[in-house]
């Protein structure tokens, strides 16, 4: 495998979309193991992107919900009889990496490309907050940073469907099928790069 000596310059702004509840316990500790959830793209942690339009579709996911339960509902109305703790914000934090001094690992998938899918499967599939596979599954433990493309389409469904299909996250044309399914829309429209939308993701040590 190729060595890269590589300098990573972090973003100086990261959004994070949330609800208002969430607000005060995010500006005091923002990368805290108490909130994060099983299952997710890059494993527990704390998850940010340099994109404010992506972080606001995070933060409105309640009211998408809502919406699709309210058909012909004024949206905004639905926001307005929401409860304060449950209206949709986006935190907005300055990035100083200069700040830190201990040894960060990183890892940074560039596009839609294999490792990058399996890295996903075996979070979205075996992974929890308490129990990171990293270590048996790649030979290497969990990095603090972790950056790259969003799984598209319902994660959550494929990820069901893997099971219920009997699929083998050591196959490789089980990887196949499941990078087919998360690189296109619920539609079937298959998304290149960015269109699949960027995220950083902060693990404990931070």
């Amino acid at each position: 495998m190729a060595q890269f000596d590589v300098s990573l310059v972090l973003p100086d702004t990261l959004y994070h979309g949330s609800t208002m509840g969430a607000i005060q316990g995010l500006r005091i500790k923002p990368i805290n193991k108490e909130f994060w959830k099983d299952a997710k793209d890059f494993g527990a942690g704390f998850y940010t992107t340099i994109d404010l339009f992506q972080a606001t579709t995070w933060a409105r996911k309640p009211v998408v919900a809502m919406e699709r339960l309210n058909k012909g509902t004024d949206p905004s109305a639905m926001v307005r009889s929401l409860p304060k703790d449950q209206i949709p914000v986006v935190a907005v934090y300055d990035c100083n990496s200069n700040l830190y001094t201990d040894n960060i690992i990183l890892h940074d998938y560039r596009g839609e490309s294999r490792a990058w899918a399996q890295f996903i499967l075996s979070h979205r599939h075996s992974s929890t907050v308490d129990n990171c596979l990293c270590l048996n599954e790649f030979g290497w433990i969990h990095p603090h940073i972790a950056c790259g493309l969003m799984a598209d389409n319902d994660t959550g469904q494929i990820i069901e469907d893997f099971r219920s299909q009997g699929r083998d996250i050591h196959n490789r044309d089980d990887l196949e099928w499941f990078w087919t399914q998360i690189i296109r829309t619920r539609e079937g429209r298959r998304l290149n790069g960015l269109e699949l939308g960027d995220q950083i993701a902060f693990s404990a040590k931070l």
